[in-house]
């Protein structure tokens, strides 16, 4: 049991050494991105024809578009460490 305490005090110390390195903010405004593409194209899908080839390929690339980038802006986020002012 006291082992089982040692080991999960180790993991989280470990994980909160990890989170820290870590810019929460350029993650969140990637999410939020991330969320708002898809709002738009939920309501965009009102506008386009969706039965039209042109529609579904507008519909696709503006999904694909906004993934891509939510993507990139959150791998950003991870690979830059944040500056806390101490």
């Amino acid at each position: 049991m006291i082992i089982l305490i040692i080991i999960l005090i180790e993991i989280n110390n470990f994980l909160t050494i990890i989170l820290i390195e870590i810019n929460n903010l350029i993650i969140n405004i990637g999410f939020i991105y991330y969320l708002i593409s898809n709002l738009i194209l939920t309501i965009l899908a009102n506008y386009i024809d969706p039965s039209s080839l042109d529609g579904e390929r507008i519909a696709a690339l503006i999904l694909e578009l906004g993934t891509l980038f939510s993507i990139v802006i959150v791998l950003l986020g991870f690979r830059k460490k944040a500056n806390y002012k101490k």
